[in-house]
């Protein structure tokens, strides 16, 4: 097909026609997908992740064992496509396989790690038991139990990769209802390798990155910590989780970090104390904001979430779809707190997306809404108690 060979290969360039051309793709469904999978396989590297994004914007159901296939296929893209692909469908075939990938010891904790987050994606709750099971195997384990019991004074070498396995898994229960996990998870914010070859820096920003996900004892406090920790791509993770938090302790953590924190940190800062207050801030007020804050502490109660400076509404950020600048983040925040996508794809073009965002998101809104309560604090739309984040 002389049309698909045209469009992959726009779909590969780095011009303004490869968004417009991946979603010709993704239009012809199926009949495209045995050539897109061939281009992979034959060029890796040339805008290959371009074209891999379209078989994850393909909404026909037969998609599901053409990742069941890719899942051991030689080109690692196409891989890490098909994992995350099943991730997507509520499919009982891509389950069960995810189940035995996660659950097959023999498996490397790589494949193992990304069949956890899939787990975590499909949202059955039924995973829960083989998720705990793996987490506590995991957990007892000679190379893990330092990280965990003193992650700050490492003194051996730990296995990382079951490191980052328990952190999915963590996640995973979490978007399925169970926050047991919240005490390793903090426990490793604090996270030091013993060697020089430790990734910790990169476990500690994924592991303060799960606690956007997460409620338990000490959370709070860890990322309290993890503001002043000294690898930088930490902050934002810290700063976002913050937020999705609402709560008054975050706005006074934002507010010091807006004015002493580095300028990457301070500016990430401002923008979140804007949405979950409502004020306009800029950088040249920033200087100012403890002394805005010692005036109008007193407007806000703990143990109750914010956003645009009144307790949380859950229509009130569901209009916020309405502006097409801000989509992408308030979908990620909606996931958070719905467990709800709304059909939204993060890989498929923007271009076209129009309202639909906001139509699904209301139409599911009149049906569940009565079960968020104002102010209250939410995840993957279950109720949370926020006083136990101290």
């Amino acid at each position: 097909m002389a049309n698909v060979d045209q469009l992959i290969k726009q779909s590969r360039s780095a011009d303004e026609k490869a968004e417009g051309a991946a979603a010709k793709l993704a239009a012809l469904s199926m009949a495209a997908v045995t050539e897109i999978v061939a281009s992979l396989r034959e060029d890796s590297k040339t805008g290959a992740w371009n074209l891999a994004r379209v078989l994850l914007t393909i909404r026909d159901p037969e998609i599901v064992p053409v990742f069941l296939d890719l899942m051991d296929d030689a080109n690692v893209i196409l891989r890490l496509t098909a994992f995350k692909g099943l991730g997507f469908w509520k499919d009982e075939r891509g389950r069960q396989r995810l189940l035995t990938e996660l659950t097959d010891q023999k498996k490397d904790e790589g494949r193992r790690t990304l069949a956890a987050q899939a787990l975590g994606d499909i949202g059955d709750e039924r995973s829960v038991a083989e998720l705990r099971s793996i987490a506590n195997e995991i957990s007892k384990r000679e190379d893990v139990v330092p990280a965990i019991t003193a992650p700050a004074a490492v003194a051996i070498e730990i296995n990382e990769s079951a490191l980052r396995l328990l952190i999915s898994i963590a996640v995973a229960l979490a978007k399925l209802g169970s926050h047991e996990m919240a005490s390793t998870v903090v426990s490793l914010t604090r996270y030091r390798g013993g060697d020089e070859y430790s990734e910790d820096e990169v476990l500690r920003t994924e592991a303060v990155r799960a606690l956007q996900s997460i409620v338990g004892p000490g959370v709070f406090a860890a990322l309290q910590a993890a503001l002043r920790d000294e690898y930088a791509e930490v902050w934002p993770a810290a700063i976002d989780a913050l937020f999705y938090l609402g709560l008054k302790e975050s706005i006074g953590e934002l507010v010091a970090l807006s004015e002493k924190g580095s300028p990457d940190a301070a500016h990430h800062a401002l923008i979140r104390l804007r949405d979950l207050t409502g004020e306009s801030f800029s950088g040249e007020s920033a200087a100012g904001l403890s002394e805005w804050w010692a005036g109008h502490a007193a407007d806000y109660q703990s143990n109750i979430c914010y956003r645009m400076g009144k307790p949380i509404k859950l229509p009130t950020v569901i209009e916020l779809l309405r502006e097409p600048h801000l989509q992408d983040e308030v979908i990620r925040e909606l996931i958070v707190i719905t467990g709800e996508r709304f059909g939204y794809n993060s890989y498929a073009p923007k271009k076209g997306r129009g309202d639909e965002l906001h139509t699904r998101a209301q139409e599911w809104l009149k049906e569940n809404g009565n079960r968020f309560t104002v102010g209250g604090l939410y995840k993957y739309g279950r109720k949370q108690e926020p006083k136990q984040v101290f």
